[in-house]
């Protein structure tokens, strides 16, 4: 049976590099958005963490361990983060 799935998963593969062209040649600059892309995984990462605490304890967002400022910020830091990282794609990097 792995022979079989296997099979499947090298078709498409080879499928790809039959038909799919080459990427052209870049003309504008490729360096990398480092402050966005840490804005957006923190922000992932808060929210998660955030939203799995309250829901863990069985008293949720009532439970004391909530008042402390990693559980109870950690939604509102993730939506910062988030518009930062929004501020960040849609005005500084295109330029208007």
């Amino acid at each position: 049976m792995p022979f079989v799935v296997t099979g499947f998963a090298i078709y498409p593969i080879i499928l790809g590099c039959l038909f799919v062209p080459s990427d052209r040649p870049h003309t504008r600059d490729r360096r990398g958005d480092w402050l966005g892309a840490i804005a957006i995984t923190a922000a992932q990462i808060l929210l998660t963490l955030g939203l799995t605490f309250s829901i863990a304890n069985n008293r949720g967002w009532k439970a004391p361990c909530m008042c402390y400022l990693g559980d109870a910020l950690s939604p509102v830091l993730a939506v910062l983060l988030f518009s930062l990282f929004v501020w960040r794609q849609e005005y500084e990097l295109d330029g208007t």
